[in-house]
């Protein structure tokens, strides 16, 4: 197996986190790199491998001799992985993948590894840069029984152009605690890559929903560092000379750029910064108007239930205060009766009051019929019936008012009850 490679597999996950102490000027790190057209990919199971001819190398003065000789390291491979082999503030995204470029040493003796994070998007703000571009045509990963695969489509690239811009490359920097010939460099900022890459690398290493959680480590408790571990920083700093040279660089490149120039980035990093500084608070507001405030619906719940207990008391206590409530409720009747008769076109046809027989324990049954008629041109016709049955009879309009003057004056004079022939000719 390839010594990098399987020294690299041996790696146990950091958390980059603690004291860090700056370094500055004692691990400065430049870039060499060679373009090429010709990318081949391999998979071995673990690792989607990158390689191309004479790609370039490195010089670090962070190594053995830190801060006093500056070292030259030559790019053997760029790995592509998932999961991670390193937190970042005790964090580790499951969606993550680290890219890593294996560096060696001339004499072959001891080695840098870049590690950089890729975090998968699809914001349009991604998609204007030229990494986003360039991860976006690892569309066709060969699997592991493929062999090797040239990457389509691409035209001259070099390491660098993985990596991202000048300004967003400030690093940590760490001896590796279980091999002391590796020094790790690890890129501060996680670079925005297409949700594509990481669905086929996925795929291609045999990560499926059965083997997920197991396979990206979801479930491990944040690691824990050694205590002799020493982490280092090294902030990039650019100088203005410096950065009118990138933007002209850019300038040449796309003709047309969309938010390329570092001051536009720096600009665009503090406005970042501001709006997740107002998320959160505005996320506390909203947090505190659920727990103290009262949606719509529960306000118009707790109204029907105000409403329901009301109506049933109501009813209970007209229920016990019948014959008290009575009277009054017929003296209303009649109130009300007075003023419909008063309304100019408004009649009252008919109006029936029929006493039934009672028992000592049955109170009287009173039934009364009002109907208005608007229309003054037509004489509306209205039949009103009371019966102890409900049996249908036929009678001409001279013999009911007959006998609804006979029923009228039996009852004002409390003479007797209606016979039933009576009712029934009724």
């Amino acid at each position: 197996m390839n010594p990098r490679i399987e020294k690299l597999e041996k790696h146990k996950p950091i958390n980059i986190t603690g004291n860090i102490l700056i370094c500055d000027e004692l691990c400065n790190l430049e870039f060499h790199y060679n373009s090429t057209d010709n990318l081949v990919l391999e998979n071995n199971g673990k690792n989607l491998i990158i390689k191309y001819n004479n790609p370039g190398f490195i010089y670090y003065n962070g190594g053995d001799d830190f801060g006093t000789r500056r070292s030259k390291y030559f790019l053997k491979e760029i790995i592509i992985t998932m999961p991670t082999n390193h937190y970042i503030k005790s964090h580790r995204n499951s969606n993550w993948m680290e890219l890593i470029l294996l560096h060696e040493s001339e004499d072959k003796l001891s080695y840098q590894f870049i590690s950089l994070l890729l975090d998968p998007t699809d914001s349009q703000t991604a998609q204007k840069t030229i990494q986003y571009q360039l991860y976006k045509k690892f569309k066709d990963i060969p699997s592991s029984s493929q062999g090797t695969k040239k990457l389509e489509n691409v035209v001259k690239i070099d390491g660098i152009d993985f990596l991202p811009d000048e300004d967003q490359r400030s690093f940590y920097t760490y001896n590796s605690p279980w091999d002391q010939s590796i020094n790790w460099i690890v890129l501060e900022t996680p670079l925005q890559v297409p949700t594509v890459l990481r669905d086929n690398l996925q795929k291609a290493l045999g990560i499926t929903r059965a083997n997920y959680a197991d396979r990206l480590q979801i479930n491990q408790p944040i690691p824990t560092n050694p205590e002799d571990l020493i982490i280092f920083g090294h902030k990039m700093e650019i100088s203005e000379q410096r950065r009118q040279h990138i933007e002209e660089e850019q300038q040449k490149q796309c003709p047309k750029p969309v938010e390329k120039s570092v001051v536009d980035l720096e600009k665009k990093i503090i406005s970042t910064e501001k709006e997740l500084e107002k998320k959160p608070q505005e996320e506390e507001e909203e947090e505190e108007k659920k727990h103290t405030g009262l949606s719509t619906g529960a306000i118009v719940g707790i109204v029907f239930a105000v409403l329901f207990v009301i109506g049933l008391i109501m009813g209970i206590l007209m229920y016990i205060f019948w014959d008290k409530i009575r009277p009054i409720l017929a003296k209303l009747f009649a109130f009300v009766k007075g003023i419909v008769e008063q309304i100019p076109g408004v009649q009252t046809i008919t109006t029936v009051t029929t006493v039934l027989p009672t028992t000592p324990t049955t109170a009287p049954t009173t039934e009364t019929t009002v109907a208005p008629t608007v229309a003054p041109k037509v004489a509306p016709t209205v039949a009103s019936t009371v019966a102890p049955t409900a049996a249908p009879m036929a009678a001409t309009k001279k013999n009911i008012n007959k006998l609804r003057r006979n029923l009228l004056a039996r009852v004002a004079k409390n003479i007797s009850s209606p016979t039933e022939i009576e009712l029934q000719e009724l």
